[in-house]
This record gives C-alpha cells, structure tokens and sequence, in this order.
C-alpha cells in the first residue's frame, strides 16, 4: 500500500481476469541514491517468449522514468540467458558479476548485476 500511495511504478499483467505478471521499479532509500530503482518482474510460464515481458519492462521503465529514475538495476541469475537477453534488448547492460550471491537448497548460485542509465 505504501507503494501504491508513493505512486512507485508497479504494474501487472492480466488475461482472462487473472494476475499472469507483474513489473516494477522500487526506487533506493538513501538520498545519494534518489535516481536509482530497482526493476523486479514476474510472469507466469505460459506467458513467457511472447513480448509480454518485455511490454512490462517498458511500461515500467517509461513510468520510472516519469518518477525521476534516471538509473534502473537488476539482478538475474547468471544461468538465465533467457531473461538477460530479454534485458540486452530492451536496454540493460552487464555491470558485473556476484559470486555465490544466492543459495537455494543447498547450491549457490551467481547472479549477474544490469543496469539501463538514461540521463
């Protein structure tokens, strides 16, 4: 709620009357920071390799933009390739790698830090 009434970019993604993805971009809390957000999505499999992403990230980026953001980072698993070329094409670049930054189920895992800069 708190999101909704700061007006942070958020938006979802709906067929037949169901939620099927969300995107947002939350915006960094420390004042040296106030142009960064950082970009989260979710869409469900089904819905997934045909430009509905890719939609989300756009909107979302365009409102982060309206918000002030003039900076948005990521983080992705460095397995993913699917969603890192998903985030080449709409503008994301590689800015570096964590090691070992997750662990699930006992495996760590690297991701992989993106950003897209528009001044």
């Amino acid at each position: 709620m708190d999101n909704i009434a700061r007006r942070v970019p958020q938006f979802v993604a709906v067929a037949d009357g169901e939620v099927v993805g969300w995107c947002d971009v939350l915006p960094k809390g420390a004042p040296v920071q106030a142009h960064t957000g950082r970009l989260g999505i979710g869409l469900l499999p089904q819905f997934r390799g045909k430009g509905h992403g890719a939609a989300l990230i756009d909107t979302a980026l365009r409102a982060a933009r309206r918000f002030g953001l003039t900076r948005v980072e990521l983080h992705v698993h460095a397995n993913n390739a699917r969603a890192i070329r998903l985030y080449e094409r709409v503008g994301f670049t590689t800015e570096g790698r964590m090691r070992d930054a997750v662990l699930i189920d006992g495996q760590y895992y690297d991701m992989i830090l993106m950003a897209k800069v528009d001044h």
